[in-house]
């Protein structure tokens, strides 16, 4: 194909981007909902528990299952108008296809090019184990679209104003009752707007907000691992899980002395006395997370995830080697979001399908591509 084909290629493509993206996310869309169906099963039992509390008057059962809440309040909804689980599955669609049109007139701006942009989103499409939740009554559908929605909006902001912090109190309240891990978003956004936004403020007045900030998240951690239900920090070291809820040892009370302290004070103090034992579960949980591959995958499966992911791992180290001190400030939010969920597994355990790891594929995406992205290129604000 000489250069020409090519041009006219790439000005199809920019042309007709929107029309191409909606064609390859239906077709993605349509073919993992007909072969696999509406899944019911796993994890959705919990929303659709508490969906029928709720139908029933009884309200949530325990305090935990809160942070599950926006699944549960749409399957209610589905419910009180006899919609059936196919009408959560269209909200979930359209949120998820809200998200990724979104995405894309983000990475616009970002690359500074519409075919990186168009590029981003397609690899995003092609991610099936991502894109699988959207006909599932999992929680993760509903999340990653806020995912999404919430930090390009974030990221997109040049300063703060009232109205923009209370649209991002908003998107993290809704984060946080759609997964526990939305809690995870708030960090990342304290540290990015410590280094972006509040940048001008006085040096003293800025370690106060970042303390303030901090210690409210941090309690709201605390307050969250101690409410019960599904919530044992302490539970995955004393049966040395690297996969949640598969102990590779069976605790008893002569295993060690593991006190059940649900607690941050009670991890900490597990890794203070066990800390060789922890330590060997970091690196065993680090290569469950970061790897990916499972032995009960299939091979197609795991060749999907490793040469899907891999590559990108790679783009995004020669990244920051050749941008070094260059590098936009968006980075440090996508690399504090991928520190916090890979500690969040250290601190637990990762889950049998990769549902954690999955939350991250978007902002793997951003900064992978960045890669190519032609400095010299100059485009309009709308990135024209």
């Amino acid at each position: 194909m000489n250069g020409l084909e090519n041009n006219k290629v790439i000005f199809f493509i920019e042309k007709n981007a929107l029309w191409l993206l909606f064609f390859f996310w239906a077709f993605m869309q349509a073919y993992l909902l007909f072969s696999s169906g509406i899944n019911t099963g796993g994890e959705s039992s919990r929303p659709i528990m508490e969906a029928a509390n709720l139908f029933s008057g009884k309200g949530i059962s325990v305090a935990s299952n809160y942070m599950y809440f926006t699944e549960a309040l749409l399957i209610f909804l589905a419910m009180k108008i006899h919609a059936g689980y196919g009408a959560v599955i269209a909200f979930q669609l359209i949120l998820n296809f809200v998200a990724l049109i979104y995405l894309y007139r983000f990475m616009i701006i970002f690359y500074s090019s519409r075919i990186l942009a168009f590029a981003g989103c397609f690899l995003l499409i092609v991610c099936f184990p991502y894109q699988l939740y959207n006909a599932s009554l999992y929680t993760e559908s509903v999340f990653f679209s806020l995912s999404i929605l919430y930090s390009c909006y974030l990221l997109k902001l040049k300063k703060l104003s009232l109205k923009s912090i209370v649209v991002l109190i908003i998107f993290l309240i809704l984060l946080c009752i759609s997964r526990p891990s939305g809690i995870f978003f708030l960090g990342a956004t304290i540290i990015y707007l410590f280094f972006f936004v509040s940048k001008k403020l006085n040096p003293f007045i800025r370690i106060a907000v970042f303390v303030s900030l901090s210690f409210i998240a941090l309690w709201l951690l605390n307050y969250l691992m101690g409410t019960g239900g599904s919530i044992d920090v302490i539970l995955p070291f004393k049966e040395q899980m690297v996969i949640c809820e598969v102990p590779t040892i069976h605790y008893t009370s002569d295993t060690g002395a593991i006190q059940n302290d649900n607690s941050i004070a009670g991890l900490a103090n597990y890794i203070f006395h066990n800390f060789h034992q922890f330590g060997r579960l970091t690196l065993l949980k680090s290569k469950a997370f970061f790897g990916l591959l499972r032995p009960y995958y299939s091979s197609g499966h795991n060749a999907f995830l490793l040469f899907y992911f891999y590559p990108l791992y790679l783009f995004i180290i020669l990244c920051i080697i050749k941008m070094k001190y260059r590098m936009p400030v968006a980075f440090i939010y996508f690399i504090i979001l991928i520190i916090i969920f890979w500690l969040s597994v250290v601190f637990s355990c990762d889950e049998w399908h990769n549902r954690f790891f999955l939350t991250l594929v978007p902002f793997l995406i951003l900064p992978a591509l960045y890669l190519f992205k032609k400095h010299s290129k100059v485009f309009n604000k709308d990135g024209s």
